[in-house]
């Protein structure tokens, strides 16, 4: 099976994060974070990997080499589309 990358802002911890559901479980893992989510802080199981901006940029560039679209939202532009996407990312693919 194939892998792939989701690009998101590195939560601080399970409070913030956007992979967890209304019931606190990691949607990555299955995992109940509820006790992280209320000590503020990450456990050491989490998946999320933080990387390099560079790295990112090399991410991007291979998805449009593949024909994907990524369109950045910086500002009042990012909240409107978090707003309407549900979503706190700041990168958006299509194809």
């Amino acid at each position: 099976m194939g892998k792939s990358v989701l690009i998101i802002d590195t939560p601080a911890d399970c409070r913030d994060c956007t992979v967890r559901s209304l019931a606190d479980d990691c949607l990555a893992t299955g995992r109940h974070v509820k006790g992280y989510r209320e000590n503020k802080c990450r456990p050491e199981w989490c998946p999320l990997e933080e990387v390099k901006e560079s790295s990112v940029k090399r991410c991007i560039s291979h998805l449009e080499r593949h024909g994907y679209i990524a369109l950045e939202f910086h500002g009042g532009s990012k909240k409107d589309m978090q707003k309407a996407a549900k979503c706190s990312c700041s990168v958006c693919l299509v194809q």
